[in-house]
């Protein structure tokens, strides 16, 4: 993210924001006993990775413009990242978002989740809901 958003023709400015999510360990690396190589701070926005083990630990930090941890909800993440971003596109803005990562790392989770729970719901299924209930606005009828 560009900490002085460029300006476009129209003066407003514009960023590409970096957001990332741990997800929790599987129950598979829960019976394994396997340790975390990956803490995250949601108020420091960072991440902090483990490598090695004892006294031969080497930890390093990232930083970002959003951290989520494994005990982030799904609505905490789209209200931090999508909601923002469906204000803008209702206002004739483009807009891209997308889950990248390792296989496994939680993108379909936090992008689909469960449909059929409201809790569970991704991102998707909330920006859809979302831009439906703002299209209901007085701005969007036709005389």
């Amino acid at each position: 993210k560009s900490s002085k958003g460029e300006r476009n023709q129209n003066g407003l400015t514009s960023s590409i924001q970096v957001v990332v999510r741990l997800r929790p360990m599987n129950e598979t690396e829960k019976t394994h006993g396997t340790l975390p190589v990956v803490t995250a701070s949601t108020h420091d926005k960072s991440v902090t990775v483990i490598k090695g083990s004892g006294t031969r630990q080497a930890r390093t930090s990232y930083t970002f413009d959003h951290v989520f941890t494994a005990f982030s909800s799904q609505d905490e993440v789209f209200q931090e990242t999508l909601k923002p971003v469906i204000g803008d596109v209702m206002n004739g803005f483009e807009s891209t978002v997308f889950a990248y990562g390792q296989t496994g790392t939680g993108k379909t989770h936090t992008m689909e989740g469960d449909i059929n729970d409201s809790v569970q719901q991704g991102v998707i299924p909330r920006s859809a809901h979302a831009i439906f209930e703002a299209l209901k606005g007085p701005q969007y009828k036709e005389f």
